[in-house]
């Protein structure tokens, strides 16, 4: 048995005053902390390094794990919710644009890459790692 679902624009009108176009399915998700959510990262090089901002807003560095496994850093966590008061019900929230809950992120690095030499810090919200570039000669 197939079915079909039709539906138009009306339909999730609603849903898009208080989501916002475009965003509305990514925002309904965000309620749920059943999967894990992915922060943002930017990869940077130069003729010695490999840089990766991972953008952490919100935690201490105790709350962020970095691991190199084989070519790979793996970076791990749990976001908490900000909540402005104390009793935060579902009926008071307007918008949530920011993610929370546990996060995971695997950066894939090429083989120059010198994983011994990663390193890592938290400077105002942003998890800056570094890694050496392997001697070319």
């Amino acid at each position: 048995m197939k079915f079909k679902l039709q539906a138009s624009e009306h339909s999730f009108e609603a849903f898009h005053q208080v989501f916002g176009r475009g965003q509305a399915f990514r925002q309904f998700y965000r309620f749920s902390q059943s999967a894990n959510w992915e922060p943002a990262v930017n990869i940077y090089t130069d003729a010695k390094r490999f840089y990766i901002c991972v953008e952490l807003a919100g935690l201490a560095k105790e709350e962020v794990t970095v691991e190199v496994v084989d070519r790979e850093i793996r970076i791990q966590g749990e976001r908490p919710v900000p909540i402005p008061c104390e009793q935060l019900s579902p009926e008071c929230i307007l918008r949530m644009e920011i993610d929370s809950g546990r996060f995971f992120r695997a950066i894939q690095l090429p083989p120059q890459a010198d994983l011994d030499t990663t390193a890592a810090r938290l400077e105002q919200g942003f998890l800056w790692i570094t890694v050496d570039k392997h001697n070319p000669e």
